[in-house]
This record gives C-alpha cells, sequence and structure tokens, in this order.
C-alpha cells in the first residue's frame, strides 16, 4: 500500500511544478491555414486580421484585453460578445467574446492577452502572448503563443 503513493509522489510534484511561477512556458504554434484551437481560445486568421474566439464574463469585472503591444504595429477592434444561453439578458451569464485585431506593419508583433480586472490591484486569471509574423503585405503568415505567468502582467498597466 505504501508503495502506490511513493509510485504518484513523483507526479504530484511534477503537476505543482506546472502552476509555479518558475514553470517552463507552454508554446503553441500555428499557421494560418485553418483555425486553431489552443486551450480555451480558437484562433483564427485572415489576411492581415487575427480574431480570437474565447469564453468571458465581462460583468465579473474580468475581461480579455491586449497589453504591451506598440499601437503603430497593432489595432485592436472592440470586442463582440454573444450569451452562451438563448437569453441575452441574463445578468452575470458568461459569454463567448470575439475578439478582432489588424496587423499594420510587417514583421514581428506581438502583444499580451490577459483575462484580468484591468485596474491597479486587479486580479489575474490567465494570460498569453502571442507573437504574429506577418509578409511585406501585412498578411499573418504564422504565429507563436506563449501562456504567460502572473507574474509576467500587472493589472493596471
Amino acid at each position: 500500500m505504501n508503495i502506490r503513493y511513493i509510485a504518484i509522489l513523483p507526479l504530484l510534484i511534477s503537476a505543482a511544478d506546472a502552476f509555479s511561477d518558475d514553470a517552463v512556458p507552454v508554446q503553441y504554434q500555428g499557421n494560418c491555414q485553418q483555425e486553431n484551437v489552443i486551450q480555451n481560445l480558437a484562433v483564427k486568421c485572415q489576411s492581415n486580421t487575427l480574431q480570437i474566439t474565447v469564453r468571458t464574463n465581462p460583468t465579473t469585472g474580468f475581461d480579455w484585453h491586449y497589453k504591451n503591444y506598440s499601437q503603430e504595429l497593432l489595432k485592436p477592434a472592440d470586442p463582440q460578445y454573444r450569451s452562451v444561453y438563448d437569453d441575452p439578458e441574463l445578468v452575470g451569464a458568461p459569454s463567448i467574446g470575439t475578439y478582432t485585431s489588424e496587423v499594420l506593419k510587417s514583421g514581428l508583433v506581438s502583444f499580451d492577452f490577459c483575462y484580468m480586472q484591468n485596474w491597479t490591484g486587479g486580479d489575474f486569471a490567465r494570460g498569453y502572448r502571442f507573437e504574429l509574423t506577418a509578409d511585406e503585405s501585412r498578411n499573418i503568415t504564422g504565429y507563436r503563443i506563449t501562456v504567460l505567468n502572473q507574474s509576467d502582467i500587472k493589472p493596471g498597466e
């Protein structure tokens, strides 16, 4: 019986390490041939436009925010929301948010996409660093997404 506990102890330690701020970043790479689902994000690019679709609930104070990007390289549009329930007026219900941004120049374009309360002292739930590659016509040709640790982003910045 003690052998069972010893056998799973390394697994528990590995799982705990995966959630620490010192964990190795998780990265995903994609191209723009099709929509890709990465963790809880649906990522789609067409020409110079990137579209991210994800669950959200802005009535809680948490929402997805673009952080650490150059306005000369990226232009985010206002998000569009739709209820996951038949009643769009249901207060506090989760939504599906679609976040669209336009690449303005060729080369490497990076930004952080974070689910957080966007005020000083607000909470951070999760985040991703996007690195887009755009050709000379500003078409997105590929991307890399890195899962962020809580220490990578500070609310209110």
